[in-house]
């Protein structure tokens, strides 16, 4: 049996060393956390002292990467900007081209009257015209059968002379030739009654006359001209309308239509319309050829020029118009147009002087300056 005393005491020992363990342990404790914290207290200073630095260089860096949007704006703009310059300095280039070339044009063309004469320039003034709208056909000019005359023997006999031959001008009362009669052998004359040309000559001297025509007399002052209608066009052909003749030579001129066929040619199933021209001048040769525009309708145009005023120019329609002692090309819109005249809706004022007839001569002119300019 143990003694309690021992025992006892060997407890209060146990007791005392463990709680001198404990006290030594806290103090250990207490001792080492502050060292910790002393520790992490200095880290924590030392990253306070470099965190200015760091966070300046960070805060740069970020500066110079927002710098840089706004550097490249600036450089799009700064690009921008000698593109605009560039626009307007090319502008200005063109528009000093467009100043040079309009310059040239307003230097006009000063030709004397004698090189006017020569080069057969022919001068009008604009004003009102009738645009006409027109059908095409097609014919000939045919000698005005109601206007010849047809010669024979009175009574059957020998041709004793000819004194006329195919072609020659003759006055009314003209003896064209001689026959002596087979039954009283006496002679007499064969005259015609109009003035005229001899068309057509069967004459011989010699020859004896039977009932054969001799000569044949036509009046050339005017003529027919002799144009095929198409059935589908017979509606708008109608007598009395107006036929601008054109032929294959460059004349031009106006008749009236006289007469249109109630039957059509077997042949080619086509109507013939007649038309009375005037043949004054003796432009006009049968058996020639033409064209006939039939007017169907007409509109009325406040300012028109001749077709043959027209010209291009550097990709523009121009008629050379009298600018003071010159002439110069002037630009002008065109509308309605036929066979005579071009309506000006731009361009040009009512009763201004233009070259109507053989303003290519000028357009040449013009051309030989701007060469001599380039060189």
């Amino acid at each position: 049996m143990k003694n309690p005393l021992k025992t006892a005491l060997h407890t209060v020992a146990t007791v005392l060393t463990i709680l001198l363990i404990t006290a030594l342990s806290s103090a250990c404790g207490e001792k080492e956390a502050p060292a910790a914290q002393t520790k992490e207290t200095k880290k924590h200073a030392k990253h306070s002292e470099e965190s200015p630095e760091s966070h300046g260089k960070e805060a740069d860096e970020h500066d110079e990467h927002d710098e840089k949007p706004e550097k490249a704006g600036n450089h799009d703009a700064e690009k921008a900007g000698h593109k605009e310059h560039g626009d307007k300095h090319d502008e200005h280039e063109e528009g000093e081209q467009t100043e040079g070339e309009h310059g040239e044009h307003e230097e006009a063309i000063k030709l004397t009257e004698e090189q006017l004469k020569n080069g057969g320039i022919e001068l009008a003034k604009t004003g009102p015209v009738k645009i006409r709208s027109t059908l095409a056909l097609f014919g000939l000019v045919a000698i005005n059968t109601e206007k010849s005359e047809n010669l024979s023997a009175r009574f059957p006999g020998v041709i004793r002379s000819v004194t006329r031959q195919l072609g020659d001008q003759v006055k009314a009362g003209e003896t064209l030739a001689i026959v002596e009669s087979n039954e009283s052998l006496s002679r007499y004359p064969i005259k015609t009654s109009i003035n005229g040309i001899v068309t057509d000559k069967q004459a011989t001297v010699g020859a004896q006359t039977g009932d054969n025509v001799l000569f044949v007399v036509s009046d050339l002052s005017n003529v027919w001209v002799e144009l095929d209608v198409f059935p589908r066009d017979r509606a708008k052909v109608k007598v009395g309308q107006t036929v601008n003749i054109q032929s294959q030579s460059g004349l031009k001129a106006d008749g009236k239509l006289i007469y249109l066929s109630t039957f059509a040619n077997s042949a080619n199933q086509t109507l013939r319309a007649r038309v009375l021209l005037d043949n004054s001048t003796g432009q006009w040769a049968p058996g020639q050829f033409v064209n006939g525009d039939v007017t169907i309708s007409e509109a009325p145009a406040a300012i028109a020029v001749r077709n043959e005023a027209i010209q291009t120019v550097e990709g523009k329609t121009v008629v050379f118009v009298q600018e003071g002692e010159g002439l110069q090309p002037r630009p002008i819109k065109p509308g309605r147009a036929d066979f005579n005249f071009t309506e000006v809706l731009e361009g040009l004022t009512l009763g201004e002087t233009y070259v109507a007839e053989n303003s290519f001569v000028l357009k040449s002119e013009l051309g030989k300056e701007n060469m001599e300019d380039e060189d």
